[in-house]
């Protein structure tokens, strides 16, 4: 085979005067690099997944409007049913009683 310069240094494996397979040096433990001139940067103490608290602070008005007006399309999309008419249209003060039907004596048959 020809010699090419892998095989010319023994796949890497040369060490020290040996051939073969070496054990890994050991890292060298060292202080982590801080610049005084750098931003002051701390680790976040509560997290939810992949989000901190302040990033949820800062979005909280906004998933609560989103909610509220999923809720609000919900309501006006559904008040035709009559279990959402019984259960929770009828008891809002000021819009109940247009979803509470009351059958008049003489339209009953019973």
């Amino acid at each position: 085979m020809r010699a090419t310069l892998v095989r010319l240094d023994q796949y890497g494996l040369q060490s020290a005067g040996t051939k073969g397979v070496q054990p890994w040096a050991m890292r060298q433990p060292y202080q982590q690099f801080r610049s005084r001139y750098g931003p002051n940067v701390k680790q976040a103490k509560y997290k939810l997944g992949q989000y901190d608290v302040s990033y949820l602070r800062r979005i909280a008005p906004i998933a609560v409007g989103f909610g509220a007006a999923a809720g609000v399309f919900a309501v006006f999309f559904l008040n035709a049913v009559p279990r959402l008419q019984r259960d929770v249209l009828s008891k809002i003060p000021l819009i109940g009683g247009f979803f509470t039907h009351e059958i008049a004596p003489e339209d009953n048959p019973f």
